[in-house]
């Protein structure tokens, strides 16, 4: 009686936990069709949802999560044109791309401060292109914003306006403006000529006040000279490589083995346990000429 007694005491203590363990909700997907329901969507969406387009959307107002909360965008091969721009402020809000190469999330026009996308307060957005005619295509401060693809300014636009701890990584190109500034950084300015080296990351030049920065891919890379790592020998190949000078992106290559047996170097030729300074090609032309000269010789 006693060791029944004892087990339903034990399964009812072990309902009464299960009944107060937390429940742990799961992340949705919400499909979307067109600007009225993916307006609603990041409205209502909870943290760590997904949104799926099932349509190409234009969004003609300003795409601006309500609360804090991170949302994934699964393009899902279509394109997503914020219109009116993106606006992204109080705290930890994150507007993800699930796969920025399956589809496009561009912005093509201004929010209400005249930026194409605006990022401050410790938010994060991940978009594909940004094109505008005037205004900053990407704004930042104390954020973070990363571009997979080209920011174009069409007109008097600038490029990237960021400042206080701001982060801006860009895939693409920023074309050098004809009326804007390529990067502002506060009150000042650089150039695409005016990257840090070193970089701060491999294969992207940095620019930096300091406090901020922007990273911008590099398209076309200039090497230094190569470096060997591993020298060859008779039967195995050596490695070697080279940064570029401006981003630090790395190229490792081989150097191949120099053939030849045990006592051959490769470039020289080992005599009497002593490496010559004549090259192989030298040393037996020489051996050649010596018994050329020898055959005269004795021929006259």
């Amino acid at each position: 009686m006693k060791k029944a007694l004892s087990a339903l005491l034990a399964a009812v203590m072990v309902l009464g936990l299960l009944a107060l363990a937390p429940i742990t909700a799961h992340a949705a997907t919400i499909e979307v069709a067109n600007a009225t329901e993916f307006g609603n969507a990041i409205t209502n969406a909870a943290n760590g949802d997904t949104i799926r387009l099932i349509a190409n959307i234009t969004c003609t107002s300003t795409i601006e999560p309500p609360t804090a909360k991170t949302v994934t965008l699964d393009l899902n091969g279509n394109t997503l044109e914020a219109a009116a721009g993106i606006k992204l402020d109080g705290g930890a809000k994150r507007l993800l791309l699930a796969d920025p190469t399956n589809g496009e999330f561009n912005v093509t026009g201004q929010m209400v401060y005249g930026n194409g996308i605006n990022v401050y307060d410790g938010c994060k957005a991940e978009i594909s292109n940004v094109t505008l005619a005037s205004g900053t295509c990407v704004w930042v401060q104390y954020g973070e914003a990363v571009v997979y693809g080209n920011i174009t300014n069409t007109g008097t636009a600038s490029g990237v306006y960021v400042f206080n701890r701001g982060k801006v990584t860009v895939e693409g190109t920023i074309p050098d403006p004809t009326g804007g500034a390529y990067i502002h950084f506060g009150d000042t300015t650089k150039t695409a000529a005016q990257y840090t080296t070193p970089s701060t990351k491999a294969g992207y030049k940095t620019y930096t006040d300091g406090s901020s920065t922007v990273w911008v891919k590099c398209a076309a890379h200039t090497f230094g000279e190569w470096v060997v790592d591993t020298q060859p020998t008779a039967t195995t190949t050596g490695t070697k490589h080279r940064s570029c000078t401006a981003c630090n992106f790395r190229e490792d290559g081989t150097i191949d083995a120099t053939g030849g047996s045990g006592d051959d170097t490769g470039d020289y030729f080992k005599l009497w346990g002593k490496t010559t300074t004549y090259l192989k090609s030298n040393f037996w032309n020489w051996i050649l000429l010596i018994f050329l000269f020898g055959w005269i010789w004795m021929a006259f």
